[in-house]
């Protein structure tokens, strides 16, 4: 700003603008060259001090379009190919569900939402519909990414665990919604118990008394799919190292198959895509542990000698219970319309 935008400093300096103000100023212009930021300062001068934040930033926005038009559009077409959808969990069984789109995309996805809202809503005041609007721009995503009214009526698998006892009615242990977290067991119970207007597939696992280890799967594949690579997933449920809580992206073997590894679940695991690269650099190591029948376990040494335990999670986030000595467990709920 000193030496490339004197007049915006002149601005900061009398009190015409505050220090985000001026910090919008830099940061829009930074790709020009140093003439077309010298323009674009002398332009902008007359007039920022009756500008609000938004005001000052599409101001700089269109000059920096008018003075480096090529150079936007580049940088338009490299921004597109970071568009994506993110989710973070929120508390009491809510989601925030993040999409970074083009700003034609952001501004058709609202407007089209908006336009319906308000007819939804002047229908809705004349049947005692009490949704406010936010209410009903939220329900409109849902039905319009889904094509169903309310989510249990999407015709998509969803990764249930509930134990047996849960769903026979004789316990309220929390089930788990793979990849999301814990629901209450009554809720639970209503998605496998859903209406006869729709087909519910039951898949039933088992594991051993007094641990969370599944019954062992082997694939004569080189990779692991189908009901194997399900139970991988669902045992693990997210990156097996030990500091990392990412999503699972590769399922990997433990012992490498260069390396004979065989495709068992015990020589499996979840991974996500830096820690299983980083597992194929030098120096670094990965072992099965443990008993067969005991909680899958691998043990994992740095380059610097240190060595660490990573354990599967229990599935319904506590140990096994004695009883019988398999434990049935509900997963795989689909929902076909």
């Amino acid at each position: 700003m000193v030496e490339d935008l004197p007049e915006t400093l002149a601005a900061l300096e009398r009190g015409d603008i505050n220090g985000h103000r001026a910090q919008i100023i830099v940061t829009e212009s930074q790709d020009l060259c140093r003439d077309d930021r010298a323009r674009l300062d002398s332009e902008l001068a007359g007039g920022l001090s009756c500008l609000g934040d938004r005001d000052v930033q599409l101001a700089t926005q269109r000059l920096v379009l008018r003075l480096d038009a090529a150079g936007a559009l580049v940088r338009r077409r490299r921004a597109e190919h970071r568009r994506c959808v993110t989710s973070r969990h929120l508390p009491d069984g809510m989601a925030l569900i993040t999409a970074v789109v083009s700003d034609v995309h952001h501004a058709a996805i609202l407007g089209s939402l908006g336009a319906r809202a308000s007819a939804e809503i002047a229908v809705g005041l004349a049947h005692g519909d009490d949704r406010t609007r936010t209410q009903v721009v939220a329900d409109l995503f849902v039905t319009r990414l889904t094509g169903q009214i309310t989510a249990q009526a999407v015709p998509v698998r969803i990764d249930l665990v509930v134990s047996a006892e849960t769903v026979l009615g004789g316990d309220d242990e929390p089930a788990q919604v793979l990849g999301h977290g814990s629901i209450p067991g009554s809720v639970a119970l209503a998605m496998v118990l859903a209406s006869p207007a729709h087909q519910t597939r039951i898949r039933r696992l088992f594991r051993f008394e007094d641990t969370d280890r599944l019954v062992t799967m082997e694939s004569t594949s080189r990779t692991f799919d189908g009901l194997l690579a399900d139970v991988i997933r669902i045992r693990d449920q997210r990156c097996r190292t030990v500091w990392c809580r990412a999503p699972i992206r590769h399922l990997d073997h433990v012992q490498g198959v260069a390396a004979a590894g065989p495709g068992t679940e015990g020589n499996a695991q979840g991974l996500c895509e830096a820690c299983n690269y980083l597992k194929e650099t030098p120096d670094w190591s990965h072992v099965s542990v443990g008993e067969p029948f005991d909680p899958h376990e691998v043990e994992i040494t740095t380059p610097t000698g240190h060595r660490h335990r990573s354990r599967s999670p229990g599935l319904l986030g506590r140990p096994a219970r004695g009883g019988s000595p398999l434990e049935i467990f509900v997963t795989d709920l689909v929902l076909v319309a």
